[in-house]
């Protein structure tokens, strides 16, 4: 008599063993983000570059640099940004560059002319969807300190900023 033939086993994986990996947020991960903005911390008009590091998924810090037409495309501010929330979040810049521009003239004719330079801060929203899109609007503070010729006269400038941007990766 011949023998039984084995049982066929088929290998059933286990519900246990099956992952589902789910793709975190732009927002919740590293990456270079450029914005195109109004204000201060963009030289009136201009770019800006920025690094996001997220600490926690509601604490970003972002170092950035920025030029614009009122200074050049060298010569804008920099600094860091921090921003609490996760997808609406409280924005805080803090940085230093140009806030002013100051001329000498002598009888109708410009002489010279200087960039005064200070401290910036500014405080806003910030809204950054999954997909790594943002747009802020800021209230910007400066400061006129350094590289003035005079006495300046009224040191404090007090400004709005708008910005929109993306992460690009």
């Amino acid at each position: 008599m011949a023998p039984a033939a084995a049982p066929a086993t088929t290998s059933v994986p286990s519900v246990a063993a099956i992952a589902v990996v789910a793709r975190r947020p732009v927002r919740e991960t590293h990456g270079l983000a450029l914005a195109a903005g109004f204000g201060i911390t963009f030289g009136l008009l201009g770019l800006q570059a920025r690094y996001d590091i997220p600490l926690r998924p509601w604490l970003t810090v972002s170092p950035f640099i920025s030029g614009g037409v009122m200074f050049g495309a060298l010569r804008g501010p920099y600094g860091a940004s921090v921003a609490f929330g996760q997808r609406h979040r409280l924005a805080v810049d803090l940085s230093v560059g140009p806030v002013a521009s100051e001329s000498l003239s002598l009888h109708g004719t410009k002489v010279d002319e200087r960039t005064v330079y200070g401290p910036i801060a500014a405080v806003g929203y910030e809204h950054m969807s999954d997909g790594g899109w943002f747009q802020r609007a800021t209230i910007e503070y400066a400061h006129q300190q350094w590289g003035s010729a005079g006495p300046i006269q009224s040191p404090h400038i007090v400004f709005s900023g708008f910005a929109f941007g993306r992460r690009i990766w």
